[in-house]
């Protein structure tokens, strides 16, 4: 018999909406979102497959369309942004094709800002 592999997830890898994930946890806890997206010059065959299925479905006017992947991290304690950019440049983005935008929601309140692209960082 199959178990759930962790709390908020169903055996299908779909959110559980009614329990969500990490609300056992009292600690305080950081996160960053990584946007990780191909660089505007490197072909998205996914991308174009979707653009090419879209007038199927009777939806027009969409010129362009990219696939990219979101990564949540989140840290026990404080947001260390610096281990993130180190995180997403080293392991989640291959930076020959593929540019990363590190959001920090929770920087963003206290007026810090979110970095820029592995580009930018070049």
């Amino acid at each position: 018999m199959r178990g759930r592999p962790y709390a908020g997830i169903e055996a299908t890898g779909r959110l559980d909406p009614l329990r969500p994930p990490n609300t056992s946890r009292r600690n305080a806890v950081a996160r960053v979102v990584v946007d990780v997206m191909l660089k505007p010059e490197i072909l998205d065959p996914q991308g174009q497959a979707v653009a090419n299925a879209l007038p199927r479905l009777g939806v027009t006017g969409v010129t362009s369309v990219r696939i990219g992947k979101r990564i949540e991290l989140e840290f026990d304690g404080e947001l260390d942004l610096d281990q993130a950019r180190e995180i997403a440049d080293k392991l989640l983005a291959n930076p020959v094709i593929e540019d990363f935008v590190i959001h920090a929601p929770e920087a963003r309140a206290s007026g810090a800002s979110a970095f820029g692209t592995a580009e930018a960082e070049k």
